[in-house]
């Protein structure tokens, strides 16, 4: 099987770990074969030296050249909508998902349980029916 997500200049890449776990960032520069300068002007990163361990690389590549400043990387970001197409994939779903839940309430966490049960029960009934 071959790899079909290589480092390179523009891929968008998500943070695994450290204060800004989570965080989306483009790659602009290789320093090495295990370091990387990120940086992620439209999602608050701010440009960094980072190892490839601590980044997950996804699908996303961005048209952008090797070094590009941080308005200019803004821009390119803006125009080819990166960002819209990684929150578009299931990656990006799932993230977003996983926000949504983050920002529940304890009535509203109540609420989904309830329907839960709701559904569950609607299952039951239909196998049952069968």
């Amino acid at each position: 099987m071959a790899f079909k997500r290589f480092v390179q200049v523009g891929r968008l890449c998500v943070v695994n770990y450290g204060a800004e776990v989570g965080k989306l960032c483009v790659i602009v520069d290789i320093v090495d074969a295990s370091r990387v300068i990120v940086d992620g002007p439209t999602t608050g990163f701010e440009r960094k030296v980072m190892s490839l361990k601590a980044l997950s690389l996804t699908k996303v590549v961005a048209d952008v050249s090797r070094g590009i400043r941080q308005q200019k990387l803004a821009k390119a970001l803006e125009e080819q909508k990166v960002i819209e197409k990684f929150n578009e994939s299931t990656w990006g779903q799932k993230k977003l998902a996983a926000a949504k839940r983050a920002s529940l309430n304890d009535f509203d966490r109540f609420k989904v349980m309830l329907l839960k049960k709701e559904r569950s029960l609607a299952i039951k009934k239909a196998i049952k029916a069968m």
